[in-house]
């Protein structure tokens, strides 16, 4: 069903995936729907995907959200990897962040990441 909902798209599909992603307690259903809001795009979907990435409690969720960050792109994306590569405290989501901010770039970006090293 979340598949369905990518495909279909629009602004219903976003807020049920969006919503997916914040409040599930199945981690299988907030990362598939994280992915599924990867693939419909837009600043609904972008947001969602950094407040999964700073809050999520599972750290393969917050893998996923900086490796979808990393595809849209833009400011606010740049702004959530920062954060995660400053602050989170699992190892492999920090690693996710600086690749993430590799492909995003920008000069803080790229000090951040040397700073991190």
């Amino acid at each position: 069903s979340r598949q369905l909902l990518a495909n279909i798209g629009g602004a219903e599909a976003r807020q049920a995936l969006s919503k997916a992603v914040a409040d599930d307690e199945n981690v299988n259903i907030r990362q598939a729907a994280a992915e599924a809001l990867g693939k419909v795009g837009g600043e609904e979907a972008r947001d969602a995907i950094a407040t999964a990435l700073g809050d999520d409690k599972d750290s393969g969720v917050r893998v996923t959200a900086a490796k979808l960050l990393a595809n849209i792109g833009g400011a606010e994306a740049r702004q959530a990897l920062l954060k995660a590569l400053a602050d989170d405290e699992a190892r492999e989501v920090r690693m996710a962040a600086a690749e993430a901010l590799g492909k995003v770039g920008g000069e803080e970006a790229h000090d951040a990441i040397a700073t991190a090293l």
